[in-house]
């Protein structure tokens, strides 16, 4: 088995354990952590850093989605 697999499965199946609610009061609770200490302009900035994260995944995702169909 590939190390990097089980390094892939393990965070699929972390992320696959968490029901709705649980990762709606995840998110809550690690933005409360991370805005702690910023003021309304810091906690923009971040904000928009990780939103452009996510779509990037999103992106890297669809992508591969589309080189592994073909």
């Amino acid at each position: 088995m590939d190390p990097k697999d089980t390094d892939q499965d393990a965070s699929y199946t972390f992320l696959e354990c968490l029901s709705p609610k649980c990762g709606t009061v995840l998110a809550a609770v690690i933005a409360d952590i991370l805005a702690d200490g910023l003021d309304t302009n810091q906690i923009a900035t971040l904000g928009g850093f990780i939103t452009i994260i996510g779509d990037s995944l999103g992106y890297i995702s669809a992508h591969m989605e589309l080189t592994d169909s073909k």
